[in-house]
């Protein structure tokens, strides 16, 4: 172990408090920076648990948390992969915390230790009841979407093994992502179904090896058999689908609006059924009375009016085809505005919740389902009973005795939809829920091609494909095979039926009871009894088909937006005194807390900017300014009036947005610039694009401002499309100019030339800025510094500086690149080392040696830097460019642990020992990184001694701090 010279003091240790925790940290380290942010997860956890366990929350002494930077020896060497200690003994957590692996194990840790304290006993063999309780806490305490987990699912992974068993001895790679999903689902159940008591008492008992004495103890049966009732939970509890009738309801609700047509059709419906009753009734006379007698006149009489007749029919069918098909028509159409319009109507807080694919799949196939059943069914009902009716009634007039026979034999017809019906209409809706998602799967795949051919991903894309599409193939098999049994044993039932009534009555036409006349009119007449109910059996596989799509649609549409006008709102007059924000707080999850307590005035005609390090709060300040989502407390004013009693219409007509994600729809430039005032002149257009400095560029293309962009802007590059976005923002005219990183994934270069074009733009004007490259905000009226939810600073550049508090040492980190023309050389200032605190305390010559061996590396947006579980090998400083840090959570799915920038580094565990990486990290933009390989960090200590002493020294000296504390 090295010794730490005498002028190397401790790292100093801090203190951040919350209502049930203490968190204590190094100085300058990732805790720190991110110590609100940490609390407010541990509250929000901690709260979950108890509401979860329904225990009483009395006031304790608050839970010591120690989130070190750099792990002892034995640390390194037993918790490689956790990196986190629980100790329930003294009633403390533990946990390493770095950029790249920020406490990804913290909410568990709480979940273990108020589950250890409810039960007064040591759980670490109850694993899967703490991933499960864990997941399960997580899914009420979040915006996480909770785990849909299918019977059928399970028991096809299952493969006749016991799954639940399986789970419940812990993490196993044969089960994978589902083993998560399985442990929450059934500790759900426990909860839900037998309260939280018997769960503590199964957890206290809880043996992962023989779990049935235990189970039998707490909950009065063996594991076995509180699988086979979660299993029953999970049928009972899908979603209901809205069954035959709700179709019927609502079919007649959307054909309101065309109830003349629709009687017409209804009208010529009567027709057909009074031709199908009249044709076989006929025979009767044809039979007995002239072909029989020879009476040639009555034949053709007969003959004549049944010609006629059925051309007066044929006509009418035509008819009633063409209005059918209009009306579908009509209907699908009116049926996709509304969905439409509603999709424009609903709040950002539904998209980030919602699948692309699967609200395409929604207003494409589903929609044809709903419309086929919708123009179908009514004027095929109507046939059908008009028909039923008057045949039932004439084949009793025939022969009453016979008649009563069939009658009794009749019943036989429901039995298929009676044993089918159900099942089929269930899987009917999960059909279209996997045609959902194989849309949405396709949908992201076309979307990530440069992705996928970068890096080779085609085989992984069609194999996760191929899974889908083999989830949908059964799905569709069990659907049709459903819907056909009613079919065929409807089929099967009306032969029975008429081969009865024929045998039957050819009995009676020997004893002379029934003429043979009356005989085929009664067979002829049982095609239009039997006829109907067999096709009735059609009509509610029809209906069954249609009411998972129609579900579907309905549940759309019954999806409520979060934000509304009051019913007194009133349009606001053009900005010209101030916005201000009151003590506003503000929470995404209503657990969570993201903004606090901030108050700010924005003078009219100012230019402000919001910064902070990732996570601070700036979008969500900028989603409330432009209502986008209501403060929790608090109010944003405009001119003194709250948001709450201005138009939504009017607010946004005041404002002009340039985003970080530049949208440009797949149309010609000049009318992606008119979506900014959609009565512009083509002049004003041009004079926009001109003030945007891209006009030049623009005539010059081919077809000038007649050029199509294409999907997304694609043909463009992104300085061109941010322009063209900025006029569209320009050509507005707007009171307040709205600029969320509207420079983040630029060149240099170009961010230099929009920055230049945004300074001149913004006159006269309110200018609202969200960034985190200070530089782009430097001659800005008033900085706003946020961090953690809190605004802790404000000023001008110089005055922050002058402060020397968060906003200089954001600054600090984000200078000391050294960037070439066109960025074909990037390299590391010396004193930016500093910002590492392993290299705080070396001196310059030292410095420069090490910033001598960072190599540059380029990652393009979504491309992996590395995944969890690799071997850590490199150290990583950011110079341009966003970097998320990512992990698998406690349902199964990614989960985003932190957001890094300009002047973060990650990965400096590596060069303390290979400890695999905790997280998967990747470019959420293109980025530009520099990269300090371990080995050859290791093999420049060797060389350089003195670098060897001072940066081991550091290390013992943090390593020394973290000891001494948790003594």
């Amino acid at each position: 172990m090295s010794q730490i010279p005498d002028n190397q003091p401790l790292p100093q240790w801090l203190e951040h408090h919350s209502p049930n925790f203490v968190l204590r940290f190094l100085t300058e380290s990732a805790a720190e920076r991110d110590a609100s942010q940490i609390a407010s997860r541990l509250e929000t956890t901690r709260s979950a648990v108890f509401d979860a366990l329904a225990l009483r929350d009395t006031p304790n002494a608050q839970t010591p948390v120690y989130l070190s930077d750099v792990p002892s020896e034995e640390q390194l060497s037993d918790q490689r992969r956790s990196g986190w200690t629980l100790d329930n003994a003294v009633g403390r957590i533990h946990a390493v915390y770095t950029s790249d692996a920020p406490g990804e194990d913290l909410e568990r840790s709480v979940v273990e230790m108020v589950l250890a304290s409810s039960v007064s006993v040591e759980i670490s063999g109850a694993t899967a009841l703490v991933d499960g309780l864990l997941g399960y806490v997580v899914q009420r305490s979040t915006e996480i979407e909770p785990v849909r987990l299918d019977a059928a699912l399970v028991e096809a992974q299952s493969g006749g093994r016991p799954l639940l068993a399986e789970v419940l001895r812990g993490p196993a790679a044969s089960i994978g992502v589902l083993y998560y999903q399985v442990a929450t689902s059934f500790v759900a159940f426990l909860l839900e179904v037998y309260g939280p008591d018997r769960f503590k008492q199964f957890v206290q008992e809880f043996d992962a090896e023989a779990p049935d004495p235990v189970a039998e103890a707490a909950y009065g049966k063996p594991v076995h058999a509180l699988g086979r009732e979660w299993l029953s939970a999970l049928k009972a509890r899908r979603a209901p689908v809205i069954g035959m009738m709700g179709v019927l309801r609502l079919s007649f609700s959307y054909l309101r609006p065309y109830w003349t047509q629709e009687l017409l059709i209804i009208l010529g419906s009567l027709v057909g059924a009074a031709f199908g009753i009249i044709l076989p009734l006929s025979t009767k006379f044809l039979i007995d009375d002239a072909l029989r007698p020879g009476n040639v006149s009555l034949l053709v009489l007969i003959l004549g009016a049944l010609v006629g007749f059925f051309i007066f029919q044929s006509v009418v069918s035509l008819g009633e085809d063409y209005l059918s098909a209009r009306v579908s028509a009509n209907v699908l159409n009116d049926l996709r505005l509304k969905m439409f319009g509603h999709l424009q109507r609903l709040s950002l807080s539904f998209y980030t919740r919602s699948r692309v694919g699967d609200l395409m799949s929604r207003m494409t196939d589903d929609l044809m389902v709903v419309a086929g059943a919708l123009t179908g069914v009514i004027p095929a009902l109507t046939t059908l009973v008009l028909s039923f009716g008057i045949s039932a009634v004439i084949l009793f007039v025939l022969e009453w005795r016979l008649a009563l026979l069939c009658t009794l034999v009749l019943p036989i017809l429901f039995l298929g939809p009676a044993l089918f019906g159900g099942r089929a209409a269930r899987a009917s809706y999960e059909q279209q829920e996997d045609a959902g998602r194989v849309a949405s799967v396709a949908q992201e795949n076309v979307g990530a091609q440069p992705i996928v051919k970068a890096f080779g991903l085609q085989e992984m894309a069609i194999g996760g494909f191929r899974e889908e599409i083999e989830r949908l193939r059964q799905s569709t098999l069990r659907s049709a095979f459903l819907g056909s049994l009613m079919g065929t044993t409807a089929g099967l039932s009306v032969s029975f039926v008429q081969v009865v009534a024929l045998a039957v009555g050819a009995f009676m036409v020997i004893r002379g009871n029934l003429t043979i006349g009356s005989l085929f009119a009664f067979q002829g007449l049982l095609g239009n009894v039997t006829g109907p109910l067999s096709s009735i059996s059609g009509i509610v596989q029809m209906l069954q088909e249609a009411s998972g799509g129609m579900q579907r649609v309905n549940e759309l549409l019954e999806e409520q937006p979060e934000i509304t006008d009051e019913t007194d709102a009133k349009p606001a007059p053009r900005l010209s005194e101030e916005i201000s924000l009151d003590e506003v707080d503000f929470s995404y999850t209503g657990e969570q807390t993201n903004l606090q307590g901030v108050s700010i005035t924005i003078p009219a005609g100012r230019s402000v900017a919001f910064v902070g390090p990732s996570g601070s709060g700036k979008s969500t300040l900028l989603n409330l300014l432009m209502r986008f989502y209501d403060p929790t407390n608090g109010s944003v004013r405009l001119d003194g009036q709250d948001l709450k009693q201005i138009s939504q219409e009017s607010l946004r007509e005041q404002i002009g947005a340039v985003f970080q994600d530049t949208f440009l729809f797949n149309d010609t430039v000049r009318e992606n610039i008119r979506l900014g005032k959609l009565s512009a002149t083509d002049h004003e257009v041009e004079e926009a694009a001109r003030s945007a400095e891209i006009h030049d560029f623009i005539v010059g293309l081919p077809q000038g401002y007649e050029t199509v962009v294409g999907e997304r802007g694609g043909r463009l590059s992104g300085g061109q499309r941010q322009r063209i976005a900025l006029a569209r923002a320009i050509l507005r005219d707007p009171a307040i100019l709205v600029l969320d990183e509207p420079t983040s994934a630029l060149d240099p270069q170009t961010e230099a030339a929009i920055n230049s074009t945004l300074a001149k733009i913004s006159q006269q004007r309110t200018t609202i800025t969200v960034t985190h490259r200070l530089s782009s905000v430097v001659g800005y009226d008033l900085i706003a510094v946020l961090e953690h939810g809190r605004l802790v600073e404000q000023g001008t550049h110089e005055e922050l500086l002058g402060m020397r508090g968060l906003y200089h040492r954001l600054w600090e980190q984000q200078h000391g690149f050294v960037i070439g023309a066109n960025e074909q050389y990037v390299g590391l200032e010396a004193t930016r080392l500093q910002g590492v605190p392993f290299f705080k305390n070396l001196d310059g010559v030292l410095l420069a040696a090490l910033a001598d061996h960072f190599l540059t590396e380029r990652y393009t947006e979504g491309e992996t830097i590395f995944e969890e579980g690799d071997p850590g090998e490199n150290l990583y400083i950011v110079a341009r460019g966003e970097v998320e840090v990512v992990t698998i959570g406690p349902t199964g799915e990614e989960r985003r642990l932190a957001m890094l920038r300009d002047g973060d580094y990650f990965g400096e565990m590596a060069l303390l020992d290979d400890v695999p990486r905790a997280a998967t990290v990747r470019a959420r933009a293109p980025s530009i990184l520099l990269r300090l390989d371990r080995e050859q960090f290791l093999s420049l200590l060797r060389t350089v001694p003195d670098l060897r002493d001072a940066f081991e020294s550091v290390v013992e000296a943090r390593r020394q701090a973290n000891l001494a504390i948790l003594r």
